[in-house]
């Protein structure tokens, strides 16, 4: 990993010159200006070692930043990978936001992040409350034992990629709570029979979708569940809030892959808010050292997204969830996750758990599951297609079904539900999101 072109000292001083100068052209611009390099010990700058390092650093700052990035530029030369980020925010707090993501993350000691204010110079960590940094590989200064060469510089490269093997652990547990986010999504769908809903005998009451419309979403979401995760891993000392936020333009992203793999047709947006907030949670607790329990992820969901309702709602109108809010003072998914998920936790897994105990098999357990949601949520995509008294139609059937519960039933409202055009699409999310917390507390 650490083959490349040795540089020289004459090419090494290039370099900072003319970083300064591309610096002094940014700056013109106004606010703060982030300036990252990888330390990277000896004469190979760049190499297969400290582009990764410098990859994963480049996209931590970028998360840490949020909407607040204006423009990234990258340059990759033999001397090393650099990155120029401008900031619309005050240098001083920035640097400070910095320096405790280097202390957290835990690649943080190999990067070189330098926050510039209006005067080109460099923020020191000391300005922000930090102590300079340590060695590698003791206690001593890290400035002091590079100065000296005091460790061999195969120790430094050795103890440089352990700390990235460790870190690569962490991301193979993300791409297995990706995993999960997609499996739960196709167990929902593929639970037969569902009323009024796609699965894998009907359509129910669309017209524009089908199984394999589905299957294709989850398909293409399962990177963006990952991503999520990783997220979460990386959070490090970023609030909830501040983490949340992060998650808006990748999860932007995340539907737009969903309509360019359904040609156009919205099968997941509900599913990946409720499901991209849990992914990210389940990376904080993993990165925390906490087991992911159900009422953990919940309720670190809910810190999360504490105030979304209030900040949201009462100012949409164009929206489909400012429209039902407006008519019918429903919050929708952003309510449910706000609060923690109190219909998965005090109705759906209850009742995954029971009817499982029972011995009922996985489809039938998915189905009663449904029901139970069916009978006690405030479906918004009935309330927004149907209004509100057939929406209170369909919580008495379901909850009629729950006392007498029969498959053949189950399709005979499926029918009924059909030929009305109702559709509880949110029970459907909800029911996604209870299979992916039994399912992350069965895996971690």
């Amino acid at each position: 990993m650490t083959d490349g072109t040795p540089v020289t000292l004459a090419q090494l001083l290039a370099a900072r010159d003319s970083r300064a100068a591309r610096q002094k052209e940014l700056l013109q611009s106004g606010g703060a200006l982030v300036s990252l390099t990888v330390n990277m010990p000896g004469p190979v700058k760049r190499c297969a070692l400290s582009e990764r390092l410098f990859d994963i650093a480049r996209e931590a700052v970028a998360q840490l930043l949020g909407d607040r990035l204006r423009f990234c530029e990258t340059r990759r030369k033999d001397t090393g990978c650099e990155a120029f980020l401008c900031a619309d925010m005050d240098a001083q707090t920035l640097k400070t936001q910095l320096c405790a993501l280097e202390n957290s993350h835990p690649l943080g000691r190999l990067w070189d992040i330098d926050v510039l204010g209006a005067d080109g110079v460099p923020l020191s960590r000391q300005s922000a409350g930090y102590p300079p940094r340590k060695c590698l590989l003791c206690e001593n200064s890290g400035a002091a034992c590079a100065r000296s060469r005091a460790h061999p510089l195969p120790e430094l490269i050795a103890a440089m990629q352990a700390m990235l093997e460790r870190w690569d652990a962490g991301q193979a547990s993300a791409s297995r709570i990706g995993a999960l986010a997609r499996r739960a999504l196709e167990k929902e769908v593929r639970a037969t029979p569902k009323p009024g809903l796609v699965d894998a005998s009907s359509n129910g009451a669309h017209t524009d979708m089908n199984l394999e419309t589905f299957l294709q979403s989850a398909a293409a979401l399962e990177p963006h569940f990952t991503r999520f995760a990783r997220m979460g891993l990386d959070s490090g000392v970023q609030s909830p809030r501040a983490l949340f936020d992060a998650l808006r333009s990748p999860g932007l992203e995340a539907e737009r892959d969903m309509y360019r793999a359904t040609g156009g047709v919205n099968t997941h947006k509900g599913a990946i808010f409720s499901l991209g907030v849990l992914c990210a949670a389940a990376g904080r607790l993993l990165a925390q050292g906490e087991s992911l329990t159900a009422d953990a992820l919940c309720t670190l969901a809910g810190e999360m997204t504490r105030g979304l309702c209030a900040r949201e709602l009462p100012a949409e109108t164009e929206t489909h969830g400012g429209r039902v809010y407006h008519s019918f003072g429903a919050r929708g998914v952003r309510g449910e996750v706000e609060d923690g998920f109190p219909a998965v936790r005090k109705a759906a897994l209850p009742a995954y758990r029971a009817h499982r105990s029972a011995g009922c098999d996985e489809n039938e357990t998915l189905v009663r599951v449904l029901l139970r949601l069916m009978a006690c949520v405030e479906d918004t995509n009935l309330l927004a297609r149907r209004g509100r008294e057939q929406a209170e139609w369909v919580r008495r059937q379901a909850s009629a079904l729950e006392s007498c519960f029969s498959l053949d039933a189950v399709r005979a409202l499926d029918g009924e539900m059909t030929r009305r055009g109702l559709s509880p699409g949110g029970c459907a999310d909800l029911l996604a999101a209870a299979v992916f917390l039994l399912s992350l507390e069965e895996e971690f």
